[in-house]
């Protein structure tokens, strides 16, 4: 049986003594909405009864009042939620405290990225500089690596 590519899928974590008390059960699902997506020859059409769906329609951003009102009539735990997402929005220093949360988090994967950049960089260079020792021509060099002509013999400069 082939699993269709948006399928979700379910990993239960347990205690790691006896493992039969269940410590939570993750869902991950695709980036689809519900509605007008496709799998194999049948349509996914949003079922009210279906828990999955009913927090799916109430994550997406486009939910309508209308919708969400529906939603929180069905399912208690979304209108928790609901109540609690207010709460914290309404809340000022919660709010800041959000802010300052995910202007960490983007300045951490900003330093990330840029020291992956780096580490890359440097690895090329040392690639160039280790085929200068070898011998190879400037012109190989710049094929192999992507570095411009004038990068490798400031490399073959420094070398020297």
């Amino acid at each position: 049986m082939t699993v269709p590519r948006n399928a979700p899928r379910t990993s239960r974590f347990r205690t790691s003594r006896g493992g039969s008390q269940l410590i939570a059960e993750v869902v991950f699902i695709g980036d689809t909405q519900l509605g007008g997506e496709w799998i194999g020859d049948k349509e996914v059409v949003f079922d009210i009864d279906d828990p999955l769906h009913r927090w799916l329609r109430f994550l997406e951003q486009d939910v309508t009042p209308e919708q969400l009102q529906e939603l929180m009539e069905v399912d208690e735990m979304i209108g928790e939620a609901e109540d609690r997402l207010n709460q914290l929005a309404s809340d000022e220093v919660t709010r800041r405290l959000y802010r300052m949360r995910e202007k960490a988090l983007h300045d951490r994967a900003t330093w990330l990225q840029d020291a992956t950049n780096d580490g890359i960089e440097r690895g090329v260079e040392q690639t160039a500089i280790r085929m200068l020792v070898r011998g190879f021509t400037a012109d190989d060099i710049a094929e192999a690596t992507g570095i411009d002509l004038q990068r490798i013999e400031s490399l073959r400069r420094s070398r020297v």
